[in-house]
């Protein structure tokens, strides 16, 4: 898988319009049964982490990137043979915070609550996505900047729909920054 994985950040890195579709025109190559079982050659996290990269470096001017790199995240939940890792969850974070998109506060906090969510499985997280997450509100125009705190929900966040607004941004960067200051989840 190296070569792939090789050629794909190649694509990650030229930062071209095109270059994501490459990157996963390449990824999605890996995954077809057909050919892994010709080749023997499986996408691994990093193949997946290395096309969510792709995506990611988009994300400013695509503003359907950060949605396609989590799509490859939920995906590879569901491949029996790969697994996420903290720097899959810390991808997709860092592509809401780098787009234009008005809801990427929320969509980079709901990702950082999964991450943390699975963070026994995934092992020691460190203090980036946890940036991004502030960098994505940091951002965001001020008008943008308020999300829904509840009850049980260490960011606020209703995986039952949109967030509403009754916890400001600044508030969120504070309770952010408390926790990795505390050092909540080590």
């Amino acid at each position: 898988s190296i070569p792939f994985n090789v050629c794909m950040n190649a694509w990650a890195n030229a930062n071209l319009k095109e270059s994501p579709n490459h990157a996963d025109k390449i990824l999605e190559m890996m995954l077809d049964p057909e050919f892994s079982a010709k080749t023997g050659i499986k996408a691994t996290t990093i193949s997946f982490n290395t096309c969510m990269h792709a995506w990611s470096r988009a994300a400013r001017r695509d503003p359907q990137a950060p949605q396609r790199a989590e799509d490859l995240l939920q995906l590879m939940e569901q491949i029996d043979y790969v697994r996420p890792d903290v720097t899959s969850y810390t991808t997709v974070i860092n592509a809401y915070a780098n787009s234009e998109r008005p809801d990427k506060i929320s969509h980079a906090r709901r990702v950082l609550e999964a991450l943390l969510t699975n963070l026994p499985s995934l092992g020691q997280v460190s203090v980036i996505p946890f940036n991004m997450v502030l960098n994505a509100i940091v951002s965001s125009p001020i008008q943008q900047q308020s999300t829904e705190h509840t009850m049980g929900d260490p960011f606020g966040v209703n995986n039952d729909g949109p967030p509403n607004c009754d916890l400001d941004a600044y508030s969120l960067a504070m309770k952010i920054y408390e926790e990795v200051c505390s050092d909540v989840y080590d």
